[in-house]
């Protein structure tokens, strides 16, 4: 969220530039590109983390579980665009 000044800021910040952390590491996974585990933005282990717990209680979450994937370099972005569209409509 962006709720109050911080989070303005935050997202202005993110906005402003190529340079961002979350901006470069984006752009570099989604080209395929490989990453240093361990080099990965607070952003990527939120996402790793989210995916867990989704996991650990069930709760179906088919982009987070992909992204982890991806993040995991046991998916290509390619694949992983093919494998969200081509999957069954489900309720989530």
């Amino acid at each position: 969220t962006f709720m109050g000044l911080a989070g303005v800021g935050t997202l202005l910040s993110d906005a402003a530039g190529p340079a961002d952390e979350d901006v470069v590491f984006g752009e570099t996974l989604g080209r395929g590109e490989p990453r240093l585990r361990g080099a990965e933005p607070p952003s990527a282990l939120a996402a790793r983390a989210a995916a867990a717990l989704a996991t650990d209680t069930g709760t179906r979450t088919p982009l987070l579980l992909a992204l982890r994937a991806l993040l995991d370099g046991q998916l290509q972005p390619n694949d992983l665009q093919r494998a969200l569209m081509e999957r069954a409509l489900a309720d989530e």
